[in-house]
């Protein structure tokens, strides 16, 4: 069990250092989106695809402080946990009409 806050800002920060790393690729946040939050655990598998991209792209995107060790420390938990079910219970505040979609993924993949 863990809780993260995220606010609407580091929501839009994040955005936008993705957008300017792939000028091409992204639109920005506030003019593209649709209304939909989608919020999925990592799993094993998505935590060996972040480090890959954390491996490929580290010297020049502006990664978190400690991403790497945040990943290596949700790896180690949940290389303990048998091959269960990991899932998200989202609360949003805030005064826009906003679509939550949460996807439960197996732990072990």
């Amino acid at each position: 069990m863990g809780k993260i806050r995220v606010t609407r800002e580091e929501i839009v920060s994040e955005a936008q250092k993705v957008r300017e790393f792939f000028l091409l690729d992204y639109a920005r946040i506030e003019a593209a989106w649709g209304g939909t939050l989608v919020v999925t655990p990592l799993n094993r598998e998505a935590i060996n695809r972040a480090r890959s991209a954390y491996q490929l792209f580290g010297a020049r995107y502006p990664f978190i402080e400690r991403y790497k060790e945040f990943l290596d420390a949700a790896d180690a938990a949940l290389s303990q946990l048998p091959s269960v079910e990991l899932t998200a219970i989202v609360q949003c505040e805030t005064s826009q009409t906003i679509d939550i979609e949460t996807i439960a993924i197996s732990a072990s993949q």
